[in-house]
Formats: C-alpha cells, structure tokens, sequence
C-alpha cells in the first residue's frame, strides 16, 4: 500500500509554464506532457534554475526514486519559497526514508498551497503508512483524482479502518473495473478483501491480478475453490509455503475419497507435498499434525500419535493436534486421556472447541447420560459465534436433533429447518447420513429438508 500511495502520477502534475527559454522551456513542455526523464535532462541542462523550476526538477527526482539528487535541489531552496511541488518532493523523501508521519504533514501542506491531486492522494496512503487513517481525507483525494485506482485504494483502506464496510465495498467494486487499474492495484484489492473477510472476492481479485502466487492460493482454497487454487500454486510447488498448501488439499481429497485407489493416490501426493517442505517446516505444529492425519489414515497409529504429541510440544494452545489425538485415542479405547484432551480443547474457544464439545456429548449419550449429552449439546449450540459461528451452529442442531429425534420429534425438525437455513441444500445429505433421523421419516416437514417424500 505505501508504495502504491506514494507514487507520483506526473500527468497530474502540470502547473503554469514559466517564462524563459532554451532548456528549461523545453523541460516545461517536457513536465506538461508527463514526461519525467526529459523534464529531469532538460531542467539539468540549465546554467541557472529558477526556484520553482529546482522544486519541479526535485518532484521529478524524487518521484524518480533519485533521492539523493532530489534531496540537493530541495536544499537549494528555502522552505519558504516551496511551492507544492517542493512539498510532495519533501513528503516523497520523506515516505523513503520511512517516515511517514512527515510525509503526511509535506503532503498536506502541499495541497493546503493549491498542489495538484497527487497531493491529495499521497496525503492519504502516507496517514495509512502512518497508522493514522482518514477516510475524510481520502474521500477528497477520490473526489479531485476519480479515476485514481491509488485513491481509490486509499479509501478502502481508510474506510477498512474506520470498519465502513459499505464503503469499502462500493470503492473496491469501482476499483475493479477502472479502466486505469493495474495488477500491482488488483493484488491490493485482493488483500483488503480478506481482511474484510471476504473470502470469494479476494480470490476472485487474486485471480485477476495472474494469481497473486501462495496469498491466491490461500485465499481460494480457504472458500472451497480447490481447483482454482491448484492452479494458482502448482507452478509455485517448490515453493515451502505452495507444497505445503498443495500437501493439505491432497490430504483433505484422500479423507473424502469412498475409492480406496483415490484414497491412496490422494495420500501418496500428500506424503510427496509435505516431504517436499519438511525441512523448512520441521517447528512448525500445523506440518506434524497433517502429518499425523496423514499416518492416521495409512493406519499407522504410532506414527500419527508421535506426530500429534510433537505438534502439542511446538504449541500447547493449538486445538487440532489435542482434538486429532483424542479422537485417535477414543478408537484405540484410551478413553480417559481422550477425554481429558477433549475437555482441554472445549474450553480454547472457536470451531474446534465447538467440535470437541460435540464430541463429549455424542460420548456421554451413548454411555447412557442423555441429560448430560443434551446440554452440552445445547450449550456448544448456544455459545456459536465468530466467523465460523454457522458451521458451528449447523453442526450444533444436527448433533443436537439426534439426540432429540426419539423423544422429542418436533423440536428436533426445528433445529434441523435452522441448520438447513443456514447451511443450505448440502446440510440435506450430511442429514440422509444420519441412523438417528430415520425416526423422523414420516414427518412432511423433514421430507422436505432432506428432498424426500414422508
């Protein structure tokens, strides 16, 4: 974002032409039709520089990236004789130099004497580098440069701060359809879109920009957009961070595989994705509990024990290696520490405690504690919230309306009309998977959830 806001667009840069002649006439006609290497020869070429050409010849340096030549010519003038380009040429050294605090106080000046958009514009991207946003600011920096996408970025950004999420919407929305916008300004788009949690249009803007490399992929296989996402990271695959991304979704395709020929090939891609980055993930939790799922489903219990164990050593607060080894334990019969883990993990908050609560309910019903089993149930369902409060809250009403199916039908059918609401038509077949809501069959309402006739 700060290189972005801090660039100079020098068409938008024309002042009054000063009257002279030879080079720096010539270096006037040259700043009037943008061309900043011209400008910079011609002004150069002059024995003597009037203090408002120098001021121009340092905006172009510095906008140029010549920041020591830039830093002389400004110099060379005092302070207060600076028209607004030498305030932008102050505010541009001044963002190189990482500050940019300094920078927002040189472009405000500039645009407070008359200067130009740019002024404007840069104004705003070097308060977002500041950590100071202003979308008041920005939305004057659009307004004088409407079609800027570097305005328009500003906007977003600031509105982001400011959590106006229409407005981010709107700007971003215009953003990608701008006739002047560039990869470079996609990409931004993109990132501000998952910060808003947008998760489908950050990767629809990834996928604009050529991808956006291991940030696309993340984005896309984060919304379910697998393929898109493959095709993003495959050319990146001997990247740590793309084989690792690669590893995952082969082994999240070999967990759904039906085929055992599917499954193992899945799997042996995984096994081959995460060997690949090994090295560079060898502290990192997240590789040694795939890992373990991965020896889980090879049927190598030891092994993915071991891998759990690790990932728990590297980091104690992360929730799936304790809810995978409980679950690993509760099928060899470790009920004890199973269940010790999967209390640990209820209370670490989000889905996976969600999930893990719904695990000790499912186990105190069938050990015959149904009052127990319904409100955990209950209780998981009632504490749903954040950004995956639907998953939790569909998962919640399924487990729950098993639990209920037998003795009390009707609120069972309520509970599952909520998860299918939220959930939509793809809840109807994790529902048919369900022994327990047989029971219901014959009731009109749940045929139509589960597109069946009663």
């Amino acid at each position: 974002m700060r290189t972005l806001l801090s660039t100079v667009l020098a068409g938008l840069c024309a002042g009054s032409l000063l009257v002279a002649c030879g080079p720096g006439s010539a270096g006037d006609r040259a700043w009037e039709r943008g061309d900043l290497e011209q400008a910079i020869a011609h002004y150069q070429a002059c024995a003597e520089l009037e203090p408002e050409r120098r001021l121009r010849l340092a905006r172009a340096l510095s906008g140029t990236g010549q920041h020591e030549a830039a830093a002389v010519e400004l110099a060379a003038v005092p302070q207060g004789a600076w028209t607004p380009d030498g305030f932008m040429a102050q505010g541009l050294l001044s963002m190189a130099a990482g500050l940019p605090a300094a920078a927002a106080q040189a472009f405000a000046t500039g645009a407070r004497l008359g200067g130009d958009a740019a002024l404007w514009v840069n104004h705003c991207g070097a308060l977002l580098a500041a950590g100071t946003p202003d979308a008041s600011i920005c939305a004057e920096a659009l307004m004088r440069a409407p079609q800027d996408p570097a305005a328009m970025l500003g906007l977003a950004a600031s509105a982001l701060a400011e959590d106006n999420r229409v407005v981010v919407e709107r700007t971003l929305g215009n953003l990608l359809i701008s006739p002047e916008v560039t990869e470079i300004h996609v990409l931004e788009a993109a990132r501000i879109f998952v910060v808003l949690g947008d998760g489908a249009s950050a990767c629809d803007a990834f996928v604009q920009a050529g991808g956006g490399g291991v940030e696309g992929g993340r984005a896309c296989a984060a919304v379910g957009r697998r393929d898109l996402a493959m095709q993003i990271l495959e050319p990146l695959a001997e990247q740590p961070q793309a084989a690792f991304m690669l590893g995952t979704m082969a082994l999240e395709r070999a967990l759904a595989q039906v085929m055992q020929g599917e499954r193992e090939r899945d799997a042996a891609d995984a096994w081959r994705r995460f060997r690949a980055c090994a090295d560079h993930f060898a502290q990192d939790p997240n590789w040694h509990n795939n890992t373990g799922r991965l020896h889980a489903l090879d049927g190598e219990e030891q092994l993915a024990e071991l891998a759990f164990r690790r990932a728990m050593e590297l980091d104690p607060a992360a929730p799936y290696p304790p809810l995978n080894l409980a679950r690993l334990l509760e099928a060899r019969g470790e009920r004890h520490e199973s269940a010790l883990l999967l209390e640990r993990v209820s209370e670490l908050g989000g889905l996976t405690a969600a999930i893990a609560g719904l695990d000790l309910a499912r186990r105190a019903r069938a050990e015959g504690r149904l009052e127990e089993a319904v409100a955990r149930a209950r209780a998981v369902l009632e504490g749903c919230s954040g950004e995956q409060a639907g998953a939790c809250m569909v998962e919640s009403c399924v487990v729950l309306a098993t639990m209920l199916a037998a003795t009390e039908p009707e609120q069972a059918v309520v509970l599952l009309e909520r998860a299918a609401e939220i959930g939509g038509p793809g809840v109807a077949v994790r529902l048919r998977a369900e022994p327990d809501l047989e029971l219901l069959g014959g009731d009109e309402r749940y045929a139509s959830i589960v597109g069946a006739s009663p």
